[in-house]
């Protein structure tokens, strides 16, 4: 159980690598943060009963296993991976329900893996996406594996999920759009994964672990304590943390305490640390003894210098904001497609539009291929706009279905250098471009792929030491196992799914999500949210100029730093024939971003919740608070479809208010009240010059 000792020495040297580079030593200036992931180990047990389908009941069906068509969804004694028997899905096209067999799994909270095994025959033919797959299932969520077709020997299916308080998840092989021919399914498992008895979120540093000597402020951790795993009590354990200065076990900085309950902070006072690279160690002791119970994966902390900011680009600063060539920004970006080339000038008309709204992040997730030539040309006809690039980097895997092979970097291919070599060489090719923001690194990935995303950020970070990597996911439940992949999280929740213009559709969602991503990440890493911008599901509609304002301010005061609009290009705006309708779409994206942009001082500054006394009814209405010298900004936002009368009291008098963007002003009455009316899922942005009156 001790982590530490398997590994511990070959940290040690790397970290001295590292701090040589910072020290001026070395070519390339690193940063820190945590060094590995905890491994995660599974549990003995599996917890599918009757795995295999070899214990039948007196009528010949297997045991523990519920069957939906048995016509159709039975047990094959002839094609078998191990043991006597299979399940076996046949000629689904031809039953009258999707034929199912499921089995109810009585899971504890916590993650789980699910494996098991597919073999077809002739699966699928009647239709492009019909096939068998294996998932787990509950309420109106789901983790699946992909969907097996064709003929193929036995393959492997494994996924990781997650279960929740109070779900009961159910496990099941499934005839995914009726497919004809035959699926076989053998060997289920599911098993628990082991959590650390002790796990440390480093919640500041907050990028990367950097210090910088000119604002010295303590080394923040959130410490969960799990004794159980270790068959103690949370009375026998004692919690340590401390800092080690490269190649030296002597802590510099230490505390240790009883945990007081499973969750708790703990600080270690970095003022007195000098420049250099650190090991912050987190360690779970028996109280009784001293000896080690659980050493958790470190993190490397590095101090520097004041004037390394400057030259690390790009950064996120101790407010979770963006700081782009040494401007803070809320984040305003577009999705685009494109292909590429080593000119600057093709790109020209395109971002001449794009510049149309104060936008300063550009992802072109078609450009994951480009050589270096092309992004250099496209970076610079990016600054000519103010704009800032992040590069696609998600396909940079050999078994991705884009992985660029063919792309060369220092003078031989992809396919030859390997995806680490090609990684680093274009990561040491891009380092410190003006203009590149950093790396987009995930898209709705499986959490089963964060330890490869882990892997390839530190890889890029270790060469190009500013700028961030961003993720965008759709699993906000499982953003937990994501936090240390990724400086920026980000969310995709896409609320407009197949509702025809006039509907009502669930834009709560976009809050919801972005509060999730903010508790994963306990409120310490910068969450943006990428908002829809396309017409979603066969009836689906464009959002309209209300819908888009909406989604964009209920993020915000859901505590986004960032928004990005999804999409310019392909499946968005580029798909939009009609020139009139293009032009109608595209201004309603421009007005409400350049009013967004006018309100970048109130945004970036600090929350100032004390503006307002209370706001009725409290429920439905969500407000978030700001102040830029003495004018005071409400933004509110009602979560609901139905429409609100609503009182906003003032902590302090005003003598008027202005609603932005609306061309009108609310009353306020004494005692420094404002009434208003929020239509279903409506926004009203109050301005409230001061002094107050």
């Amino acid at each position: 159980m001790a982590a530490w000792t398997a590994w511990g020495m070959l940290l040690v040297t790397l970290a001295i690598a590292s701090w040589l580079s910072v020290a001026g030593a070395g070519p390339e200036l690193q940063t820190g943060g945590l060094v590995a992931l905890y491994e995660s180990p599974e549990e003995a047990v599996n917890l599918v009963r009757n795995p295999s389908f070899e214990e039948l009941d007196a009528s010949g069906r297997a045991v523990g296993w519920q069957v939906g068509e048995p016509l159709h969804f039975g047990l094959s004694g002839q094609v078998t991976r191990t043991g006597a028997r299979s399940a076996h899905l046949r000629d689904s096209h031809l039953a009258r329900y999707y034929p199912l067999m499921t089995q109810a799994l009585p899971l504890a909270p916590g993650w789980y893996t699910v494996r098991g095994w597919v073999r077809t025959h002739a699966a699928g033919m009647n239709g492009a996406g019909a096939g068998g797959r294996i998932g787990i299932f509950w309420g109106k969520g789901a983790v699946t594996g992909p969907v097996h077709r064709g003929t193929t020997d036995w393959t492997p299916v494994e996924r990781s999920f997650l279960v929740r308080p109070g779900e009961s998840p159910v496990l099941r092989l499934e005839a995914y759009q009726k497919p004809d021919g035959s699926v076989f399914f053998d060997d289920l498992e599911v098993r628990r994964q082991v959590p650390p008895v002790v796990e440390g979120f480093l919640r500041f540093p907050n990028y990367r672990g950097v210090l910088f000597e000119d604002r010295p402020r303590p080394i923040r951790m959130s410490v969960t304590v799990r004794p159980e795993e270790a068959r103690l009590r949370l009375s026998d354990l004692l919690i340590r943390l401390s800092a080690v200065r490269d190649g030296d076990a002597t802590p510099v900085a230490s505390v240790e305490t009883p945990p007081p309950s499973p969750t708790f902070p703990m600080t270690v006072d970095a003022a007195a640390l000098r420049p250099g690279s650190y090991l912050l160690r987190l360690q779970a002791l028996r109280r009784d003894t001293g000896s080690l119970v659980f050493e958790y994966p470190p993190h490397r902390i590095v101090k520097l210098p004041a004037g390394f900011r400057k030259a690390l680009g790009v950064v996120v600063d101790e407010d979770h904001v963006l700081v782009l060539g040494g401007r803070r920004r809320f984040v305003l970006g577009i999705y685009d497609t494109t292909g590429y080339s080593a000119s600057p000038q093709s790109y020209a008309a395109r971002l001449a539009e794009l510049a149309e709204a104060p936008l300063d992040v550009y992802v072109n997730y078609w450009m994951g291929a480009a050589p270096v030539p092309a992004l250099e040309a496209l970076l610079a006809a990016l600054r000519h706009h103010g704009m800032w690039y992040l590069h696609t980097v998600n396909s940079w895997y050999r078994e991705h279905p884009h992985w660029p092979a063919r792309t060369p970097c220092g003078g031989a291919a992809a396919s030859a250098l390997g995806a680490d070599r090609f990684t680093a060489c274009m990561a040491r090719a891009l380092a410190g471009r003006p203009g590149l923001a950093g790396w987009y690194t995930a898209d709705e990935a499986p959490t089963d792929e964060v330890r490869r995303v882990f892997q390839q950020a530190r890889l890029l970070q270790a060469h190009a030491a500013g700028g961030v990597t961003f993720i965008a996911q759709d699993r906000p439940r499982e953003l937990d196992r994501w936090r240390d992949a990724a400086d920026v999280i980000g969310v995709d929740p896409y609320p407009i799914f197949n509702v025809p213009e006039g509907a009502t559709s669930p834009l709560e969602r976009v809050a919801e999500w972005v509060e999730q991503a903010q508790a994963s990440v306990e409120g310490s890493r910068p969450v943006w949210a990428v908002i829809q911008f396309f017409p979603f599901g066969a009836k689906g509609h464009w959002p309209t100029y209300d819908e888009l304002r909406t989604m964009s301010y209920m993020a915000i005061v859901a505590g986004a730093k960032g928004l990005l609009y999804w999409s310019y290009g392909a499946k968005g705006l580029a798909w939009v024939r009609d020139p009139a309708q293009r032009s109608e779409l595209w201004r309603r994206l421009v007005k409400l971003t350049k009013e967004i942009r006018s309100l970048e001082p109130a945004l970036l500054g600090p929350d100032a919740p004390e503006i307002l006394a209370g706001v009725s009814p409290a429920g439905p209405i969500r407000v978030l608070a700001k102040r830029v010298g003495d004018v005071r900004y409400l933004i509110a936002v009602n979560h609901t479809p139905r429409e609100v009368e609503a009182v906003l009291r003032l902590a302090e008098p005003a003598a008027a208010v202005e609603v932005i963007g609306e061309g009108r002003t609310v009353e306020v009455r004494s005692p420094a009240s404002m009434g208003d009316r929020f239509g279903p899922y409506a926004t009203h942005v109050y301005r409230i010059p001061g002094p107050p009156a």
